[in-house]
């Protein structure tokens, strides 16, 4: 015999149907809100650029700015970009590439980086592409503590 959904709410079915729909919810929403993290500990801008005047051996790069947000200096850290162009496609074969940096960045620190696209590039483009997702994903302390972030929570 089928049951109409008023009639399962009224026979005391609802507190089950409750803890089916709305408790996955509950746990995944308490999970996020007890990660620890609250805030971007980086704060990055960037686009792609040909040329410039940099001396590299590379025709185009991706320049950018990371700003260390912590009260705490940071020795390196690792950095994911993916670009595309206007029809969306990727410009990596691999569809995104990761750039490891080791330089200290004090806190309230800042620096300017440039990472060489040339041998990463699936195709040489006629437009500059643009940033499809940019975001650090591990940032190594000074003292030896490291933050991650793989899901580029905090990213462009």
């Amino acid at each position: 015999m089928r049951r109409s959904f008023a009639s399962i709410l009224t026979d005391g079915s609802a507190a089950v149907l409750a803890a089916v729909f709305f408790l996955p919810a509950a746990i995944g929403l308490s999970g996020c809100a007890s990660s620890g993290i609250r805030t971007s500990p980086y704060r990055l801008d960037g686009e792609m650029v040909q040329g410039g005047g940099l001396r590299m051996d590379s025709e185009f790069f991706y320049l950018f700015s990371f700003a260390n947000c912590t009260e705490r200096e940071i020795a390196a850290f690792s950095v994911t970009l993916g670009l595309c162009d206007g029809d969306g496609l990727p410009a990596f074969e691999d569809y995104r590439i990761c750039a490891d940096f080791s330089c200290a960045v004090p806190p309230g620190g800042r620096v300017e980086l440039a990472i060489p696209l040339d041998d990463s590039l699936y195709d040489v483009p006629d437009e500059l592409y643009q940033t499809d997702c940019f975001y650090v994903n591990r940032i190594v302390f000074a003292d030896g503590t490291v933050w991650e972030d793989v899901f580029g929570r905090y990213g462009l």
